[in-house]
């Protein structure tokens, strides 16, 4: 059994080591497995750099290619046609901001094994400088999913997919409208969906997020809600989720705006409160057709 570690990055390389560390470190029953880091920097390429310099000493063959559409729908695209080409039986990714358990891929295999999932996912925890306050904290909790099957599988930045299943459904490809905009694997995982792929969960596949300085600002968890209402409206217009239509959902959410303002005068509600308001006037904007290039700055 051939695996495939898939890790997009993009002006990281101090990250994009540790997260090569951790993948180095893994334990349990592993297959033969590959590492490919997709570089999206194709001036400076920082990580086709580090790949070349750990390469000889590296645990795992490891490998780099540079891809030069910018967007992050175009580096999870060259993994998959990497992996593709040499026909791996799993796909693995990761973020390379991120660094991983060291039963990680022991764990989603064995998740894999036992659900029969096309796709498994697992949790990311932030990992926090101790002078950030509980009440800032809490803007990146995630609801919990219990392991097991579930419905669906909404990011790659902690996921496992299964060349047999991607080969049955013909392939599918990562959305480049979402490139700079982010949600392209949510829009990935709801069409795959359709095509018939299942999904599963394991809270055992632990990985752990390092938030750069940028991220430890309200400003910016309010643009990511933001950015959150916009594309879920877009993925609302084309797919049927969450069992309840569009214009409904909007009004159902603007409705409750008011009670979200209200509770901004209680600090430890401010944050969660200020996110839904941003993500509500997301929803809006996004039944407007308007769009948010969150990642067009960092290109």
């Amino acid at each position: 059994m051939k695996l495939l570690v898939g890790i997009p990055t993009h002006k990281r390389p101090e990250l994009l080591r540790d997260c090569l560390e951790s993948i180095a470190a893994q334990q349990g029953d592993l297959p033969d497995i590959e590492i490919l880091v997709a570089d999206n920097d194709p001036k400076g390429r920082a990580g086709f750099a580090l790949v070349e310099d750990l390469k000889a000493s590296y645990r795992f063959p490891i490998s780099a290619t540079t891809v030069e559409v910018p967007g992050i729908s175009a580096v999870r695209n060259a993994i998959l046609d990497e992996a593709r080409r040499r026909n791996v039986d799993f796909i693995a990714m990761i973020d390379d901001d991120e660094t991983a358990s060291p039963e990680w891929l022991d764990q989603l295999l064995r998740a894999q094994e036992s659900t029969g999932a096309g796709v498994v996912g697992g949790p990311v925890t932030q990992l926090f400088p101790e002078s950030v306050p509980g009440w800032f904290r809490i803007a990146f909790e995630r609801p919990f999913k219990p392991t097991g099957p579930i419905t669906l599988v909404d990011a790659t930045s902690n996921v496992l997919m299964s060349c047999v299943a991607l080969s049955a459904i013909g392939w599918p490809q990562f959305d480049p409208a979402y490139g700079l905009s982010g949600g392209g694997d949510t829009e990935f995982f709801l069409r795959a969906r359709e095509l018939g792929i299942s999904f599963g969960w394991t809270n055992e596949a632990r990985i752990s997020e390092t938030l750069e300085s940028e991220r430890l600002k309200v400003s910016w968890v309010l643009r990511r809600s933001y950015r959150h209402g916009i594309v879920r409206m877009q993925l609302k217009s084309r797919y049927r989720f969450e069992g309840t239509p569009g214009a409904a959902w909007i009004a159902m959410h603007l409705a409750a705006t008011p009670l979200y303002l209200a509770l901004t005068i209680f600090p430890k509600l401010r944050i969660k409160a200020l996110k839904r308001v941003a993500y509500c006037i997301g929803l809006v904007a996004g039944s407007f057709g308007m769009k948010y290039h969150e990642y067009a700055s960092r290109h």
